[in-house]
């Protein structure tokens, strides 16, 4: 099969730092986590092979499929997401994208055209300045959340169309992730969607890693049968880490470089793991602020007191030297960062983050925006029909195909070691979270909880100086954006 592919010769902008990949049982509706090669509708069993029959026959005589994307999130983290000529043949990843998109050139008569970016950042700058000069470059923008979103400024700047306005895409299907849909409907319109679509479903989600070796030596119960029977809690968590930590070079203070420590932690993702909310999204479709609610502040004074001294805040590479060397017990990671655990002499494990308590009906994950791929399409495309139609074909053909490689190849290089833990990470996938208080840090809100978790500041006194900014900040943005201007 021939492919045109294009790649971007633009300079790429200041390095990103890598710390943009480290993130700060129950399956709820919408997982991207069950993708599989068989699924059930009804009495029919669908995988790759049939899966398209679901939808209308069509030929496009040889259309071009324009895909605009990035298989570099920034210039050190690759994730593919388009194939290339040039792949190793052992890239099982790229052999998938592959016979994706075979499939779906012989099925309806298309070219499937990839334009490569140099990285997100770089594609979200591009995508901007195609669709304010007008032109029809594309049919489908997969990019990042952040970059896409409040990054680049194409959503308030009113660049981006309504998917609700595409016939063809039905977001209630499987292949799309239905929580990022209710946490990004804003005012009735949805701009971005995630799932199956793209190979990324792995990678922005939190989870937490720990030594079995460590667990094991003192003979503590490894957490898999907690998270199966949902007793997985923060308090289950601080337990076992508590009193971990040993200042091996006795200098009088525990440090990331040379003692041994409990929990290597980063903020945002225990806030969400335990329920804890910037906003929320109302029945009627708005959204209000709930940071400073009871509820969400009585999680952030738990979380003071569970981020002891046995919790360093992790800082990427000398936590992740830490735990392979076995001096943590447990690391916060996401999913792109597991590559950089293959190498670890000892086995760990993968769990997901722990509930605020029993009561907490689903396991919550942190979904990294800046790392999250979305599917969206710039006001510029012209022939919608087309573009949704061959979108939500590649969705439902890449949930039998590209998904459940993403699984197979991480077990497959040691990125995680035992079905337990890829169960796990497929938990963490399902559960992932999406807040837009957090995507576009209305008032400042994001600094303001960072600071209560990792500086100690009394909640109340840092959220007084956000004052009525959040919501003013919000209602403004959802203005603008549900109206148009």
């Amino acid at each position: 099969m021939k492919k045109k592919i294009i790649t971007l010769v633009l300079a790429a902008l200041s390095a990103l730092s890598l710390a943009a990949c480290k993130t700060g049982g129950n399956t709820p509706a919408g997982s991207t986590g069950t993708a599989g090669t068989k699924g059930t509708d009804g009495d029919v069993t669908y995988d790759a092979n049939n899966i398209l029959d679901k939808f209308d026959e069509k030929d496009f005589g040889g259309k071009d499929f324009r895909i605009y994307c990035a298989n570099y999130f920034n210039d050190a983290v690759f994730v593919r997401q388009a194939p290339t000529e040039d792949a190793d043949p052992a890239d099982r990843i790229n052999a998938a994208l592959y016979k994706r998109d075979s499939q779906l050139e012989e099925k309806y008569k298309v070219k499937m055209v990839y334009t490569i970016a140099a990285n997100d950042q770089v594609l979200a700058d591009t995508a901007k300045e195609l669709a304010s000069t007008g032109e029809d470059a594309m049919d489908l923008l997969l990019g990042s959340l952040f970059y896409l979103g409040s990054g680049s400024g194409m959503l308030s700047d009113n660049l981006l169309t309504d998917i609700g306005e595409i016939k063809e895409i039905d977001l209630s299907n499987d292949w799309w992730n239905r929580n990022m849909t209710e946490s990004f409907t804003l005012g009735g319109k949805t701009f971005f969607s995630t799932g199956d679509i793209t190979t990324r479903g792995t990678t922005s989600v939190s989870l937490i890693l720990f030594n079995k070796k460590l667990l094991e030596d003192e003979k503590t119960e490894l957490p898999y049968q907690a998270v199966y029977d949902g007793t997985w809690t923060y308090e289950k968590l601080y337990q076992i880490y508590r009193g971990k930590s040993v200042d091996l070079d006795k200098d009088g203070s525990i440090s990331l470089e040379n003692d041994k420590i409990g929990f290597l932690a980063g903020s945002y993702s225990s806030y969400f793991g335990c329920g804890g909310r910037y906003t929320v999204r109302e029945s009627d479709g708005s959204f209000t602020g709930v940071y400073n609610t009871p509820a969400n502040i009585n999680v952030l004074e738990k979380l003071q007191e569970w981020f002891n001294d046995d919790v360093l805040n992790h800082t990427y590479y000398p936590g992740v030297s830490a735990f392979v060397t076995d001096r943590a017990y447990f690391i916060e990671a996401a999913g792109c960062d597991l590559s950089l655990f293959r190498n670890m002499e000892n086995e760990f494990g993968a769990v997901p983050f722990p509930k605020f308590n029993e009561e907490q009906k689903d396991y919550i994950n942190f979904a990294n925006p800046w790392i999250t791929t979305c599917a969206t399409f710039p006001i510029t495309v012209k022939d919608t029909a087309f573009s949704g139609f061959m979108t939500e074909a590649m969705a439902a053909l890449s949930r039998y195909t590209s998904s459940p490689e993403q699984y197979e190849v991480i077990m497959k290089n040691k990125e995680l070691r035992d079905d337990d833990s890829k169960k796990m990470l497929e938990i963490c996938v399902a559960s992932a979270t999406y807040d837009i208080g957090f995507n576009y840090n209305f008032g400042g809100v994001r600094s303001a909880i960072e600071s209560v978790l990792v500086e100690g500041m009394n909640p109340s006194s840092s959220f007084a100086a956000i004052g009525d900014k959040f919501s003013e900040n919000l209602n403004e943005f959802i203005a603008s954006v549900t109206a148009g201007k």
